[in-house]
């Protein structure tokens, strides 16, 4: 990473004492000519001053304010929500301010690996094109659906409760398998509004860099048993 170095060259007789001091703080350890900073991190900048004293007298020195501007990165994989964890490759990922801009956008390489780079400190989130049809929907996952209607099932990956919600309006009834029946006999041609729901799609950065698992999966597919090509 970045760094940056402060030296002292005092006039006078030695021997000389010295005290680095941030904000007016001491910085522990910080007793010699030269202060030097590496890697910089968010949390380092501020005012910098230095005591510098002999056995003729003490001067407080302001040295610099360091003010520097630190980006992340966000990185991570891709994959499909079945037990395969199968890699989703060059397919689109979007990411978006608060306000709805895509600030950056990526396909996904060998293994559904992806990066954002030198990103601000903030919450962010992703959008996505996924360049294949979906699968592995079928009466299987109707009945998935109502034995969690009836209590007698738990979803213990979040993703697929997630592709259980088939018409997207955060409920998981048996209206959903209804849909899903009918789209396995063909009477419905696809699912609004969308076909593929992914998580996490919101993202916080805190002063570091964020590895993500990213899964998708297609709605309706509740067990996960659909293998991407």
């Amino acid at each position: 990473g970045d760094s940056v170095t402060w030296y002292l060259s005092p006039g006078g007789e030695p021997p000389f004492y010295y005290q680095w001091k941030k904000n007016e703080i001491n910085i522990p350890g910080a007793t010699d000519a030269t202060l030097k900073i590496k890697p910089i991190k968010a949390e380092d900048n501020g005012t910098y001053y230095c005591i510098v004293k002999n056995n003729c007298g003490i001067v407080s020195l302001e040295i610099a304010t360091l003010n520097v501007e630190i980006l992340y990165n966000i990185e991570g994989f891709l994959t499909y929500g079945n037990s395969n964890k199968t890699p989703l490759v060059n397919d689109s990922l979007f990411l978006v301010n608060n306000e709805g801009n895509v600030l950056r956008s990526t396909i996904t390489y060998t293994d559904g690996y992806f990066k954002f780079s030198n990103l601000k400190s903030g919450t962010f989130f992703l959008k996505y094109k996924i360049f294949r049809n979906c699968g592995g929907i079928n009466p299987v996952d109707a009945l998935f659906i109502n034995k969690y209607f009836l209590g007698i099932y738990k979803f213990t990956d979040y993703i697929k409760q997630l592709a259980a919600d088939v018409l997207a309006d955060s409920k998981i009834l048996p209206t959903d398998a209804l849909y899903i029946n009918r789209y396995f006999l063909g009477i419905i041609k696809r699912f609004t509004p969308n076909e593929w729901v992914i998580y996490p799609n919101e993202i916080l950065i805190d002063n570091k860099d964020v590895f993500l698992d990213i899964k998708a999966i297609c709605v309706g597919d509740v067990n996960g048993s659909y293998i991407p090509k």
